[in-house]
């Protein structure tokens, strides 16, 4: 099976029509949050349980706060902390820093208008280009909206998201060139529709999902399709469109948002899944359905354990399509599952990115 490269969108992006020279920025927003108070808190958590709260006793303020004394409180070097691992404890310490220190915003929503309309495909790109960089870009926004919708998540030393986070504002232009891509929706079927991404991978498919709703392609022939969302990440604030994903789950009984996060319990009472997005699928499927013969052993004991939503339907191979996009490595480790499992290839459309940092962000 071909899975699409985003990255390959670079080379070609000076060669698309230009659309507007002068669009104009309508909104900019933030879509994740600063969470220095909820890792502080961690921390005191941390030193309560190993008997060392007093060590925060001269600190003046958590912006003072020393890592490096930190871990020699909590990990000496001549025992294990005790009750936990020294290896666990120093990548929750890794894991509570790099949140701390981390720049933000780091995902933001942009929106902007263009003089005559943008017509695209659910699924389609467009390429910004801004203060003289071109990045191509998925559009997140449905085609029935008055504006378009990018998501944005800023490398630290890219070369234009940190720009488009910390400096455009509305008002501002931008040009725009485009539409362009094939990864989009096939026509409406009687088979569910299953979307899986991790990070920014969500874009063409809240465009996708909207556009699916509106135009009332979650029912063919007046039969309903049930509307799968598995979008994975490491926090809580770190999924993109959650809330409004979380309004179409109230509003479309047949849509279900399975959310999945491997480090938000390092910061919140996180109850929902935790493990990666192609395990935690594996939990909704319907064993009746599945012959688990040909998964890898490390998956297949994702099938037999319970899920930790309570959804009221689950996944049969035999009548589904698959849209996956993000990182490559969930993308490969997904599609081959889905194939081990009896999902037939022809209906696993796929994108990947991330063949180093900046690529894996920005395109």
């Amino acid at each position: 099976m071909q899975i699409a490269s985003h990255n390959s969108q670079h080379d070609a992006a000076e060669d698309l029509p230009l659309v507007s020279d002068a669009a104009t920025i309508t909104g900019i927003e933030p879509m994740d949050r600063v969470r220095h108070e909820e890792v502080i808190d961690a921390v005191e958590l941390l030193l309560e349980v190993y008997n060392e709260k007093e060590y925060l006793d001269d600190v003046d303020g958590a912006n003072n706060l020393d890592w490096a004394s930190l871990r020699d409180v909590l990990i000496p070097d001549t025992d294990d902390a005790e009750g936990e691992n020294r290896g666990v404890l120093a990548t929750k310490l890794d894991t509570l820093q790099d949140r701390y220190e981390r720049d933000h915003p780091m995902l933001v929503s942009l929106r902007f208008q263009t003089d005559d309309s943008l017509q695209f495909v659910p699924g389609q790109y467009v390429t910004l280009r801004y203060d003289g960089t071109s990045r191509p870009y998925s559009i997140a926004s449905s085609p029935n909206s008055d504006e378009t919708e990018l998501c944005v998540q800023r490398v630290p030393d890219g070369t234009l998201t940190p720009t488009l986070c910390e400096t455009l504002d509305e008002g501002d232009t931008i040009s725009i060139r485009g539409p362009s891509g094939d990864f989009v929706l096939a026509d409406p079927s009687e088979r569910d529709l299953v979307f899986s991404a991790t990070g920014t991978g969500i874009a063409p498919f809240k465009s996708m999902i909207d556009y699916t709703f509106e135009e009332e392609h979650h029912l063919f022939e007046d039969k309903p399709r049930d509307i799968w969302l598995f979008l994975g990440g490491a926090w809580e604030d770190d999924l993109p469109y959650r809330d409004a994903f979380r309004d179409l789950e109230e509003k479309y009984e047949q849509f279900h948002f399975v959310p999945t996060l491997t480090r938000e319990t390092y910061l919140s009472l996180w109850k929902g899944e935790n493990a990666y997005v192609q395990q935690t699928m594996m939990k909704y499927f319907d064993p009746e359905t599945v012959d688990s013969s040909a998964l890898d052993e490390d998956l297949r004991m994702y099938l037999d354990e319970e899920p930790r939503l309570d959804i009221d339907a689950q996944l049969d191979p035999n009548s589904m399509e698959v849209y996956a996009c993000g990182i490559n490595t969930m993308i490969h480790d997904l599609t081959e599952a889905l194939k081990a499992v009896g999902v037939p290839e022809a209906n696993i459309s796929a994108e990947g990115y991330g063949q180093t940092e900046s690529e894996t962000n920005e395109g």
